[in-house]
């Protein structure tokens, strides 16, 4: 059986690519008609779990009616430069968009996601010592070298 295939417990001919399940290509870029059989859809099923793709001439209650903001921002330190257009010596940190936790009893904290690529003092003086390190280990073979001949 083949997610997606709604044609109920019939075998149907569908075209299939690399990362479609039921089927492993052997050639990059292959591309083969292959028989799946179908889901079982029918009345004695109780929930469907679906994806809405398009919206239809109405809106469904409560679920496409009323527009849903996003509650996490972005965890990569260029993408939240990119987002709030920050300079490259401004602190993303303080920037990062965080979520609120409310609870009842509790006093409110903020959650804030690990950001990402974010270079660091530390980061640039490791890259520093090893590009160092490269450049010392290759003069010292150098001066082996030249001893040799």
């Amino acid at each position: 059986m083949m997610t997606g295939n709604f044609i109920p417990l019939t075998r149907s001919v569908r075209p299939l690519s690399k990362g479609h399940s039921c089927y492993r290509p052997r050639r990059t870029g292959e591309r083969k008609c292959r028989s799946v059989q179908g889901y079982a859809v029918d009345a004695n099923l109780s929930v469907l779990n679906l994806v809405i793709v398009k919206n239809g001439e109405k809106d469904i209650p409560g679920l496409t009616d009323a527009p849903v903001p996003c509650c996490l921002g972005p965890k990569r330190a260029r993408r939240i430069r990119k987002l709030l257009s920050l300079f490259k010596d401004d602190d993303v940190r303080q920037c990062v968009v965080m979520g609120l936790l409310n609870k009842e009893g509790k006093k409110p904290r903020t959650k804030a996601p690990k950001i990402q690529r974010l270079v660091t003092p530390r980061n640039s003086q490791g890259k520093c010592r090893r590009i160092a390190q490269k450049t010392q280990s290759s003069k010292k073979n150098k001066e082996e070298a030249a001893r040799r001949h």
